[in-house]
């Protein structure tokens, strides 16, 4: 049969099994596929109960013959007994599904090789599927300001949020070109480290920071022609001083490096020079609360960059009682290596700025109309944090997905993807990396873990575009070297990113 281009969403639910003996006295995993790539998985409550009930909303851009649910055994039970796959059910793309006709019927199930299973079991199969050229919002981007925001996901969008965007972590004085903004207003560039001191200094309350890596002994305040009263303090102290002498509640959750054990492999050491076991020892015995997030895997590391502190109101009152949040969101780190200026200079502020070496406000003021409305996205599992719905129909309406043992929040891949299939005249993507959909490379792709559908959304994206005749334009941004050197035998996963 011939592969049909599924670029869209589709619904489905897997209802119930007849005749179908699951020999579950082990975790059972229930999967959906486009022919060999495995999109979702979702593990089984009750793995003898023929009850399935389970609900799959599933983005895809991939070419694919069929769609194919398949009832999966552990991984560990897998690798040690052989057994794996337990029952197959094909349901084939055809032309009908892409008009976007429901199916709902029972389908067979087969063994691994596709060889009927005695008894001739089913499983009871209800999909459909939405083509994104066909959705009402396919490149017209935001036309209304009642945009309501990106559906299912964690977090729904907010109203009249204040918010500033910074372009580098300072800008000098002389800043240009000059930009002119709606209402006749003219572009004000902020600084961002200036802003993050002085949310530190005059915190009362809390001060929570959640980073890949803090250096304790930078400065955030660097420019000799804006100094600040007690600027020259270094970032640890500046926080020990607020938790000691302030009582100010400080707590760090940092990324660990070092060295994880990997099973098969052995010992395996990261040198990302992230200064997290010095600054663990630097906060010791201080009323600093810091916390290293130890990793799950080999490649793949928390990139969380949040500073959270308490404010004084909108109104300029200042209150021990009544104090708002504001939380810096973006990405960069509290460290050496990242203070630059608009001119990103290399050698002259060696002496000076350099000699020891994005963010977003959100809050709720009152009288401003000049707000946003503000949606937080987020890339995180329920082993690293608090609060995910109990059960699964609320993470199904909630946009969370299932790993085999987790529950994924992938909002910012979501939100990526209803951008580009909103966007009308042009997309500009800034990141330090640009790696994805390797469903669709032309390489093999089986030991590359990178499936989300960036990249392919923006193929498919720029095809429609030449196929419609209209201009359309895509600015990818990224560094050259996008971590380590690339050059070092040990950093393989540099080398492996440089090439795809």
């Amino acid at each position: 049969m011939a592969p049909f281009l599924l670029h869209g969403d589709i619904n489905a639910t897997i209802y119930e099994t007849q005749k179908f003996d699951t020999f579950s006295s082990v975790p059972l995993y229930a999967s959906i596929y486009l022919d060999e790539v495995k999109i979702e998985t979702r593990r089984l409550k009750e793995p003898n109960n023929p009850k399935l009930e389970e609900c799959f909303y599933i983005g895809c851009a991939h070419i694919a013959s069929n769609i194919v649910v398949k009832l999966e055994r552990d991984k560990w039970l897998s690798s040690v007994r052989g057994r794996g796959v337990i029952g197959e059910a094909y349901v084939e793309v055809d032309e009908k599904m892409l008009n976007g006709v429901e199916v709902d019927k029972w389908v067979e199930i087969v063994d691994a090789s596709k060889r009927p299973i005695s008894g001739g079991p089913k499983i009871h199969i209800k999909l459909q599927f939405f083509d994104a050229k066909r959705h009402q919002n396919w490149s017209q981007g935001i036309k209304s300001p009642d945009f309501p925001g990106v559906p299912r996901t964690f977090f729904s969008q907010h109203k009249g949020c204040k918010v500033t965007l910074y372009q580098d972590v300072h800008v000098l004085d002389d800043f240009s070109p000059r930009v002119v903004l709606d209402g006749g207003k003219t572009y004000e560039p902020q600084r961002c480290w200036e802003d993050i001191f002085d949310a530190i200094n005059e915190a009362k309350h809390l001060i929570y920071i959640t980073g890949w890596s803090l250096y304790t002994q930078i400065s955030l305040i660097r420019d000799p022609k804006r100094p600040k009263h007690g600027g020259d303090i270094t970032l640890g102290e500046l926080l020990k001083k607020k938790a000691k002498e302030d009582g100010v509640k400080v707590v760090l959750l940092l990324w660990q490096d070092g060295i994880i054990s990997v099973p098969g492999i052995g010992n395996y050491v990261r040198t990302q020079g992230t200064h997290d076991k010095e600054t663990q020892s630097y906060f010791k015995d201080t009323n600093v609360h810091c916390i290293l997030c130890p990793r799950d895997s080999v490649f793949y590391t928390h990139h969380q960059k949040i500073v959270v502190v308490d404010t004084k109101l909108p109104n300029g009152k200042d209150s021990d009682h009544q104090r708002r949040i504001v939380s810096f969101i973006g990405g960069i780190d509290l460290c050496n290596g990242r203070y630059d200026t608009q001119f990103h200079s290399l050698f002259q502020t060696l002496a000076v700025e350099h000699s020891k070496d994005f963010y977003q406000p959100t809050t709720n003021p009152d009288d401003d109309d000049d707000t946003w409305n503000v949606q937080l996205f987020r890339s995180i599992d329920d082993t690293t944090t608090l609060g995910f719905p109990e059960t699964a129909k609320e993470a199904f309406e909630h946009g969370l997905v299932s790993g085999e043992n987790k529950m994924i929040d992938r909002s910012i891949q979501d939100a990526y993807i209803n951008a580009i299939r909103r966007a009308k005249n042009f997309i500009y993507i800034e990141n330090q990396y640009f790696i994805g959909s390797a469903f669709g490379w032309s390489v093999d792709s089986t030991e590359f873990d990178a499936v989300h559908l960036i990249p392919k959304e923006l193929s498919v994206k720029i095809v429609s575009k030449i196929k419609a005749k209209e201009k359309f334009m895509v600015y990818v941004v990224i560094p050259m070297w996008p971590e380590g050197v690339p050059i070092n035998n040990t950093t393989g996963a540099v080398q492996k990113i440089l090439y795809l």
